[in-house]
């Protein structure tokens, strides 16, 4: 699996573990993609579960568990 990138966004909650959220730009790197492909696929409804936090537009934020679930979804199992 790929490393998290620089620079997350992390919050403590006190009744569970620290989640690590990404922007945009960290969320495609960790997922091998460009950012305008993450957006794209955002706006196409084909990418990862995200957060839109804020008001009109917000921020978008993706949470590494989210990443990783997209990522075993497109799995391919060259011998079925």
């Amino acid at each position: 699996m790929a490393t998290a990138p620089h620079n997350p966004v992390s919050t403590t909650a006190d009744i569970g573990p620290t989640r690590t959220w990404l922007r945009n730009d960290p969320a495609a790197e960790y997922l091998g993609l460009k950012g305008q492909t993450l957006r794209r696929y955002r706006m196409d409804g084909k990418g990862p579960a995200f957060h839109r936090v804020g008001g009109g537009k917000g921020r978008i934020l993706y949470s590494l568990d989210d990443l990783d679930r997209w990522i075993e979804s497109h799995r391919v199992d060259p011998t079925a």
